[in-house]
């Protein structure tokens, strides 16, 4: 894949800005300020929660519940726990650190990336893959007009059920499923070429 200098510029402020508005709702979290650690917005629960499980995923099989004593956590999607908690073995960095600020970074490149690239050679266009990781990074409902109608407030995030892009990362487990569902299908594009070209050989010999 080759760009013309421009469309790389485009791309490397997209991405920027995209990490950069998505980590917003993460980075500021976990931090020690003249109160002491904060936590902001949902991150005040499930932020805690996941450091809580983070610590004792290592444990056990299942591994011990955080915040009952004596009980096995069951029946709960913990791999990403568990990845940062082994990454956290490995390279002794702070578990907040790896939460709140380093792997929304990953998470947040990997999906504006990805998405990128499966608009790019689905189509083999650069601005249907740029738009995609746009709308990926930034599109949302209408949701808070309801909010404000309503209220004469703004809000209503999740006013139809549906997690929103720019709140993507409060929700690690989600934001992970989607580098891996982009993944999948870039992997599945680069397949269907890959048999397209070995068809056009045979046919051609």
């Amino acid at each position: 894949m080759r760009l013309k200098r421009k469309l790389k510029i485009f791309l490397v402020v997209l991405l920027f800005l995209g990490v950069l508005f998505q980590g917003m709702t993460m980075f500021r979290s976990g931090l020690i300020y003249d109160f002491g650690m904060g936590f902001w917005g949902p991150n005040g629960h499930d932020g805690v929660w996941h450091l809580a499980l983070i610590n004792q995923v290592l444990k056990g099989f299942p591994p011990p519940h955080p915040t009952l004593s004596g009980f096995k956590l069951t029946n709960y999607h913990y791999f990403y726990d568990l990845i940062l908690a082994l990454v956290n073995k490995l390279t002794f960095i702070p578990t907040r650190y790896l939460y709140f600020q380093i792997f929304p970074i990953f998470l947040a490149l990997g999906i504006g990336w990805l998405s990128f690239l499966v608009g790019y050679y689905w189509k083999k266009d650069f601005w249907t893959g740029f738009w995609l990781a746009f709308f990926n990074y930034f599109a949302g409902s209408f949701g808070f007009l309801i909010t404000l109608w309503r209220t004469g407030e703004l809000g209503g995030e999740s006013q139809f059920w549906s997690m929103q892009s720019i709140s993507s990362l409060i929700n690690p487990p989600f934001a992970l499923s989607l580098v891996v569902l982009l993944a999948g299908i870039l992997l599945l594009l680069r397949i269907k070429k890959w048999c397209g070209n070995g068809m056009n050989m045979s046919i051609s010999i």
